[in-house]
Formats: structure tokens, sequence, C-alpha cells
């Protein structure tokens, strides 16, 4: 009854089993650390990078289905509960990208002002700047494959990437702390409340701030400013909205997927109901309602019962 990946559950050969999923308030993205790489300090690089992915398809290859695709900061709302459901029959995607999204990155780069030597295979731009650059991540299965994915649908446009793998504990204190890396894959976890201050306010663009793109705008600023301090959830949401739509214009990253907590539990086992979970532990929370045999009472010590009320 533990959570389980999703490469685990292809592999599950029991049949007395149901799959119950829900949604966690976390997502998962490649940010760009502008001021350390000029390269993707230019708007039509971050751009193409963001117009290579298609997110549905990282979601098909990396979480086999049990994710949702996301192109902004702001996890899905999903405020009903989920119930039992199938596993999905999805035919996995072998790359990250199509045709069609590299012909358009690459047309959002000469547009830019970058030009393709098929000689050399490298782009450069009027600057004689090479497109490259390195993408760290942490040594965890999940975020290794989605790296190597990205990278390499980057690499088929031309884009030289070397993706970094450290342990979680040295990515934190020699790369996310100092701030050094090029570009970073991982993931953010924005609890309950949906409190995006400290991941994208510019306060937070230094250590121990948790702003990963290095973020700043004014506009934004107090957006997030707002969003924190309003008790209306109604007035929370429109001001994250337009949050999300000044960050799809600046592209400080590239948001992949948020994932689902997957849960396999045997059919015998009766009345588990997820609601939203902030940590996998929450599953618990309802599980004085979990049960597996009933017993038929008599309706004379039904009858009792209620007369001595």
């Amino acid at each position: 009854m533990a959570g389980i990946s999703p490469e685990q559950l292809g592999s599950i050969e029991r049949t007395d089993i149901s799959i119950l999923t829900v949604p966690l308030p976390r997502i998962f993205g490649v940010f760009f650390n502008q001021g350390r790489s000029p390269v993707l300090a230019d708007a039509s690089v971050r751009k193409a990078l963001n117009e290579a992915i298609v997110n549905e398809r990282v979601v098909q290859m990396i979480l086999r289905g049990y994710g949702v695709s996301i192109d902004s900061p702001v996890p899905p709302h999903i405020l009903s509960l989920e119930g039992v459901r199938t596993r999905p029959e999805i035919a996995v995607a072998q790359t990250a990208y199509t045709d069609e999204s590299l012909a358009s990155a690459k047309a959002i780069l000469e547009k830019g002002g970058w030009s393709y030597d098929e000689a050399s295979a490298t782009w450069t731009n009027a600057k004689k700047q090479e497109l490259g650059f390195t993408l760290a991540t942490a040594d965890a299965p999940e975020l290794v494959a989605t790296a190597n994915a990205v990278a390499a649908a980057w690499q088929e446009l031309g884009v030289r990437v070397n993706v970094q793998v450290y342990p979680i504990s040295e990515l934190n204190t020699a790369v996310i702390r100092p701030r050094e890396y090029d570009a970073i894959l991982f993931g953010e976890v924005v609890g309950r409340e949906l409190d995006l201050f400290a991941f994208w306010h510019s306060s937070q663009r230094n250590d121990p701030g948790l702003n990963l793109a290095l973020y700043t705008s004014s506009r934004a600023d107090t957006l997030l400013s707002q969003a924190r301090a309003t008790t209306k959830p109604e007035d929370r949401e429109s001001l994250y909205l337009e949050f999300a739509e000044l960050v799809k214009d600046d592209v400080p990253a590239v948001f992949l997927y948020s994932p689902e907590f997957i849960y396999a539990i045997p059919d015998e086992l009766k009345g588990v109901r997820l609601g939203a979970l902030t940590t996998p532990a929450e599953r618990f929370l309802s599980a004085h309602a979990w049960y597996t045999d009933t017993e038929k009472v008599w309706s004379i010590f039904t009858n009792q019962s209620q007369e001595n009320i």
C-alpha cells in the first residue's frame, strides 16, 4: 500500500489491485540562469528552447502518463477528489520533440539573429557566440531521465547541451546555493497554500531564496506580494493567473510537468479516498474510514440503539 513510481507501475503483475492517483502540488522544469550564461539571456534562445519541447511527450516518456503537462509555474488546480482509475493506455513517446516543434524552434532562432552552420553543426549569433550550455540536475532516476530527454531534443535542434548530474546534497551546496549553473532541471514544492513568493519574487534570487531562475520583474513582485497577503482564494487565483501570463512571456524557465502521486491498493480494501496531498504521508489522514469487511446488524439492535438515544 505504498506510493509507487510510474516505472514500478509498469512491472506490476497482480490483478487484484486498484490504482488511485492524485495530483501533487509540485512542478518540474528547467530554470535558466541568464546572468551566468550570455546565450540564455537572449529571449529568442529561451523561446526556441521552450518551443522545441512537447511537454505531453515528456509526461508519456518519463511519467507514463501519470502527470500533467504544464506551461507556467502555477500547478494545475485540481480541487475534486480523484477516484480509482485504470492504468492509462499510452503509446509511450520515444522523444521529447516532434519535427514540427523543432521546425518552429529553428524559425524562432533564425528570426532572433542566429545562424546554423551545417559543417560545424552549431548555431552562432552576430557576436560569434555559440549556442550551448550545461544542464545540471540531481542524481534521481526521473530527473536524470527527464534531463536526458530534454537535452536530446535541444541537441537535435543543434544546441550543444552538456548534462551534469550531481548527488542531491552536492547539488544543493555546490550548485544551487551559489547559483553555479547555466540551467538546472529541478522541482518546486509549492504546498497547500500555493505560495509562489519564495520561488519567484526578485528578493529571493540569492541563497537562501529559491528563485532558481533569478527572475526579476517589478510587476511580478507586486502580484506575488498581493497573492501572499490576500485571504480570498478567488483573488489569489486571479493574481496568479496574471503572474503566470507574465512568466510565459518572459520565459525564465521551460516548465515541463506536475506529477501525480500513485497509490496501489488491494481490491479488498474499501473506503479509500485521496484528497489533495502536500506530502505522500497525508494519504493516511482518512485511514480511519478504510475497511475490509462489513457485518450485517440485525434491525432489533438498530431499533434498540435508536430508542436509547
